[in-house]
């Protein structure tokens, strides 16, 4: 995702990156990448009430609710114009600059899911708007924001559909009508995902378009990459969804060679799964593997 970044723009970012535990932040401070990254540990945010929900709450639920908790912390302490939250499964195919500049006189730019039509009904469940990236200006609007954000999911952060509760992101759904300094991305290529590709009838990766509109990032939601042969790796680009879109496998292709690039760079093993786990795999999404040269 970093790299995705900033080889599509001239802007100098620095990184924030939350290390969820203490393997992951000293593999995170070891690697050579990391001069413009600040690493953090859950204790570093120096936020009591979220380091015991640590201990109290199911691990999916503690993830969902760092996200507002870190932005938040973040957003205090940088010095930048701008801040913002990106999920590590999210890839940039354009400038970063593009979206930031759509903010104009806003202080904070969100993204609708676009469920296509085999999705609507995901609507009430996961809810309007995508946790994916979140953009703003650091700002009192910014902060005033984020700080109602991370007092809802501190009391409550649960995955309830029948409720319309998806995490910390149905949350979001009031933003564009509470908040007046909000704005929703018009974009058409930004947030691109599988509930969502369905909308559109072609891809052309080489160009960078989706229906000639300029691919900004793709959301790798449901992405299994199974393992890694000897010159092929095997995945599941998006288990669970039927999609068809002409060449869209193009856009998953050249994620996953950029993904085993950096494997092979930084002498990480690609994951391996067991064989009743392989077996469950091929009988869930059996019309869904692509294999790829490694």
């Amino acid at each position: 995702m970093i790299e995705s970044v900033e080889n599509a723009t001239r802007l100098h970012i620095e990184w924030h990156i939350l290390a969820l535990t203490d393997k992951c932040y000293e593999q995170l401070l070891n690697l050579e990448e990391s001069k413009n990254w600040k690493v953090f540990r859950i204790t570093d945010l120096e936020d009591d009430e979220f380091v015991k929900l640590s201990w109290s709450r199911p691990w999916k639920e503690f993830c969902w609710t760092a996200a507002s908790v870190f932005l938040y912390k973040t957003v205090q302490i940088t010095e930048t114009k701008y801040s913002g939250y990106i999920d590590a499964d999210c890839y940039f195919f354009n400038d970063i600059e593009f979206l930031i500049n759509e903010m104009c006189e806003s202080s904070v730019l969100i993204f609708k899911h676009n469920f296509s039509p085999d999705r609507m009904t995901w609507l009430y469940s996961s809810g309007v708007y995508n946790v994916g990236l979140i953009l703003g200006k650091t700002d009192t609007n910014f902060v005033s924001c984020l700080k109602r954000w991370r007092q809802q999911v501190i009391t409550e952060c649960v995955n309830d559909p029948e409720l319309g509760k998806c995490g910390d992101q149905t949350y979001l759904n009031e933003w564009p009508d509470r908040y007046s300094f909000v704005k929703v991305s018009g974009r058409l290529g930004a947030c691109l995902a599988p509930w969502n590709l369905n909308n559109f009838s072609e891809v052309c990766i080489r160009d960078n378009l989706i229906d000639g509109d300029p691919i900004d990032f793709f959301h790798f939601h449901g992405l299994s990459v199974l393992c890694k042969l000897t010159s092929y790796i095997l995945y599941v680009p998006a288990g669970g969804y039927h999609i068809k879109v002409n060449n869209y496998l193009d856009i998953y292709r050249s994620y996953i060679s950029h993904l085993a690039s950096i494997h092979q760079r930084l002498k990480i093993p690609m994951p391996r799964i067991s064989v009743s786990s392989f077996k469950r795999k091929v009988l869930r999404n059996w019309r869904q593997f692509e294999m790829i040269r490694a």
